[in-house]
């Protein structure tokens, strides 16, 4: 059967979208952005489980409800507000409507998550310009191809296809970057639809908040493209648990590997260009240094970059910088506290009267005979990004110390902290990444030793037009390690 259409859509794009709902061979749910005159909505109430129109002129609602009256399976909504849709997956999506409108712009791309997988979309008027930049915009944004058909006044065509499956390997235990940066990385992946599934390195072990999409074994992964956030825990897998880690490894047509914190000799196992890596990504040019000098030859031609943590940096430089003229705050958060921390905060303490945050903190290395617990402010662990901010925002100064045994990637602490605009203070370590964290005078302090950075501290606590000055350059330096990076690396 053919359609006349009416002034909503063109005769052949009636016909082309009565064949579109046929081809489905059975009953499917349709959401349809721009109920208009109503002549696409009788097409599509005829293969309709349930047809949700909707449209932001009660007059173009009022005429097809009258033009329909006999339909029941049709749902009419007044405007675009998502939470006024009911909980369903879409089989199709049909967006009509006039140019630029916010069907297309604003609505559409809110309605993603409830098209099926494989669900199809069309956009009517698909050659006018308005349309076709909002076509290239979603096609950025979800990761699909369109096709561009000369029907009427042209047809979008796209699927919501789901990519070839993805694996993000990761220890889950601790609370560390590690572990928030795969978390990152999982939720990037999964805006732009992709098929991707978290894995737990730590089976063996409590699964800490926040990480609970990382809870599968990852001896059961069979994933094409593997992904590994790794830390210490790259020993165990090379080592004692070597024979699991190569069959699940053997799986994939893409390795991954993030460096993290230590390669622990990952570079010399001749093993490792047998399988199909494709990229190591270091965090700081120091261990991407150290994998070319010790690097097994065969291991050479494996191609590496470097990129700096995956931060959810938008939302830590959203606000303005929290500056007080009169410091009195000085904290950390992420690491573990040095040997020496409680000599160093003890001194800071004989010169100013400050009060110490630290989130996490374990007292028995921070405090110590000159430091009374009443100066000190011990935060539990989290994961949990606005915990971090609001523990930030409450410091005037951020300090970054281990001990001098620990080799320090660069953490995506220190980038957090200088998000938030403080000055950072913390090792000039010849085997450390700080170096591609921390501009030395302008972003913050590098310190040879404890004395150097007792000094540096009171400095910054008794200086507010310097503090406010690095604090100012640290963030605008952190706004420049966008996450988005990440994406065209691993994939």
């Amino acid at each position: 059967m053919r359609f006349k259409a009416d002034t909503s859509i063109r005769d052949e794009t009636g016909n082309f979208l009565d064949d579109v709902c046929k081809g489905f061979g059975r009953k499917i749910n349709i959401l349809e952005l721009g109920t208009g005159a109503g002549q696409s909505t009788k097409i599509l109430a005829n293969y309709a489980n349930i047809l949700i129109t909707m449209d932001d002129k009660l007059a173009c609602i009022e005429y097809t409800q009258n033009r329909l009256s006999y339909k029941n399976n049709i749902k009419y909504i007044l405007g675009y507000d998502p939470k006024d849709i009911p909980d369903i997956k879409f089989d199709l999506v049909f967006i009509d409507g006039p140019e630029g409108s916010e069907a297309r712009r604003v609505t559409f791309p809110k309605l993603w998550t409830t098209i099926k997988s494989g669900g199809l979309i069309l956009l009517d008027d698909a050659n006018r310009s308005g349309e076709k930049v909002a076509l290239e915009e979603w096609s950025k944004k979800f990761n699909f191809e369109y096709e561009l058909k000369k029907i009427g006044r042209g047809i979008g065509i796209f699927k919501k296809c789901i990519s070839k499956n993805i694996a993000i390997l990761c220890n889950t235990k601790m609370y560390g970057g590690g572990e928030r940066s795969a978390k990152k990385l999982l939720e990037m992946m999964q805006v732009k639809n992709l098929s991707v599934e978290g894995f737990t390195l730590t089976p063996d072990n409590p699964i800490t908040p926040n990480m609970k999409d990382f809870n599968r074994d990852w001896r059961t992964c069979t994933a094409e493209k593997q992904i590994y956030v790794m830390n210490d825990k790259i020993y165990r897998l090379q080592n004692e648990e070597f024979m699991d880690f190569y069959a699940v490894a053997s799986h994939a047509k893409d390795l991954r590997f993030v460096v993290n914190f230590v390669n622990g000799g990952l570079s010399r196992k001749e093993w490792l260009s047998k399988l199909p890596v494709k990229k190591v990504i270091f965090l700081n040019s120091k261990k991407e240094a150290a994998w070319r000098q010790d690097a097994f030859k065969g291991n050479l031609n494996i191609p590496t970059t470097i990129l700096p943590p995956p931060v959810d940096i938008d939302e830590f430089i959203k606000d303005p910088i929290n500056f007080r003229e009169n410091a009195k705050v000085v904290g950390s958060h992420g690491g573990k506290a040095a040997d020496d921390s409680a000599k160093i905060f003890s001194k800071i303490k004989e010169k100013n009267d400050v009060v110490f945050h630290f989130l996490p903190g374990n007292p028995r290395l921070v405090l110590g005979d000159k430091l009374n617990s009443s100066n000190c402010v011990f935060k539990p662990k989290t994961l949990d990004t606005q915990e971090i901010i609001n523990h930030l925002d409450e410091l005037d100064v951020y300090v970054y110390h281990l001990n001098s045994s620990q080799h320090t990637q660069g953490p995506r602490t220190v980038i957090e902290a200088m998000a938030r605009g403080l000055p950072v203070v913390t090792d000039d370590c010849s085997e450390c990444g700080m170096k591609d964290r921390i501009e030395h005078g302008v972003t913050g302090f590098l310190c040879r030793d404890k004395e150097d950075m007792v000094q540096a501290i009171h400095t910054l606590l008794n200086d507010s037009n310097l503090r406010f000055k690095m604090g100012y350059k640290a963030r605008k330096a952190a706004a420049r390690t966008q996450p988005t990076k990440w994406l065209a690396e691993l994939l």
